[in-house]
């Protein structure tokens, strides 16, 4: 069999597969899909989290004021819980509403963590009040591990 025939036959055939699975993941001048951070229901009145990209390639990523998880769990009576607060906001104060003495300082940049008895099973309000006043909130029902 001659160089050309072998060619055509095994390495061609192939090759316009790829070319073609190609165009169907990525057809030719699609818009790229936005990259969207995975992040927490922070359940605050800040704007959702919101990606676009610049010209010239740059990503730019706005991220709420403050985080939190999108569970919570109780484990043996006490509930446990992150809070983040943006590195580009002031510091704060976070809590569990309704549960006194329940607080913890949120300073910008690092988590917060509270972790307090809890001796109820319904909805659980996580807030994070900021130095210039802004309040941030979220409701879940705890996860009972």
């Amino acid at each position: 069999m001659s160089t050309a025939r072998h060619l055509v036959r095994h390495v061609v055939p192939p090759v316009l597969g790829l070319a073609l699975a190609l165009l169907l993941v990525h057809p030719l001048g699609a818009d790229p899909a936005p990259l969207v951070p995975v992040l927490p229901d922070t359940g605050s009145p800040a704007a959702p989290p919101t990606t676009h990209v610049e010209a010239g390639g740059t990503v730019v990523v706005s991220i709420p004021a403050v985080a939190f998880t999108e569970s919570v769990t109780v484990r043996a009576g006490r509930i446990h819980t992150p809070v983040l607060v943006n590195a580009s906001e002031p510091a704060g104060t976070a809590r569990i509403v309704g549960l006194a003495g329940c607080s913890a300082p949120a300073s910008p940049g690092v988590v917060a963590w509270l972790d307090c008895a809890y001796p109820g099973t319904g909805r659980v309000t996580v807030a994070v009040t900021l130095v210039d006043g802004r309040r941030f909130t979220h409701t879940v029902a705890p996860t009972i591990a």
